[in-house]
C-alpha cells in the first residue's frame, strides 16, 4: 500500500484541500499504520507543554560555564604538555652538539664557522661548474635547437596552463 502522500499529509501542519482531507479519511479507514500515525501526531499537537522546574536556567548555565572553564584549562594544560614534551625532545636530540659547544664554545663556534665556510666554497664551486656547462653547451647547440627547445617549452607551458584554467574553473549562472 502507498503510504507517501498520506504520511506527508499527516506530518505537515499546512491545511489540506477537501479532496486530500476526503482521501486520507478513507486511507486511514483502511490503513492501521496510518491511523495509528494520525492518533500520535493529534496526540502529540494537544498534549501540554510542561515548563521546566524553576531554576533550571540559572542550574544550566552554572554547570556550562563550569564545563567551559574545565575545558579552558584542560586545553592549557594539554598545549602546556605539548610544548614542555617538544622542547625535551630538542634537548635530547640537540645535547651532543650542545655538550660540545657547553664544554669547549671556541672550538665548537671555530668548526660552525669552517663548516660554514665549506659549504659556500662548495656552492659557489658548483655555480661556476654549471656556468662552464651552460657556456659550453650554449656555443655547441645551434641557434635553430635553441629556438625549437624554447618553442616546445612554450607550448608544454601554454598547454598546462590552459589545462589548469579549465580545471581550475568555477562555473557561474545556469547553463541551458
Amino acid at each position: 500500500m502507498n503510504h507517501l502522500p498520506f504520511e506527508d499529509w499527516l506530518l505537515e501542519e499546512s491545511p489540506l484541500t477537501p479532496p486530500q482531507k476526503r482521501l486520507l479519511e478513507a486511507h486511514l479507514r483502511e490503513c492501521p499504520s496510518c491511523a495509528a500515525l494520525a492518533e500520535v501526531s493529534l496526540a502529540l499537537q494537544s498534549a501540554r507543554l510542561v515548563p521546566p522546574p524553576s531554576g533550571f536556567v540559572n542550574r544550566f548555565r552554572q554547570r556550562l560555564a563550569a564545563r567551559q572553564q574545565t575545558q579552558r584549562r584542560q586545553f592549557i594544560l594539554g598545549f602546556a604538555l605539548l610544548i614542555l614534551t617538544v622542547l625535551g625532545v630538542m634537548v635530547g636530540l640537540s645535547w651532543p652538539l650542545l655538550s660540545s659547544f657547553l664544554a669547549n664554545p671556541s672550538r665548537a663556534l671555530l668548526e660552525w664557522v669552517f663548516r660554514l665556510v665549506a659549504v659556500c666554497t662548495t656552492i659557489q664551486t658548483w655555480l661556476a661548474t654549471i656556468g662552464v656547462l651552460v657556456r659550453v653547451g650554449a656555443s655547441l647547440i645551434s641557434p635553430a635547437i635553441w629556438t625549437v627547445t624554447f618553442l616546445f617549452l612554450s607550448l608544454v607551458c601554454l598547454f598546462g596552463i590552459a589545462s589548469l584554467a579549465r580545471l581550475t574553473r568555477i562555473p557561474q549562472g545556469v547553463r541551458l
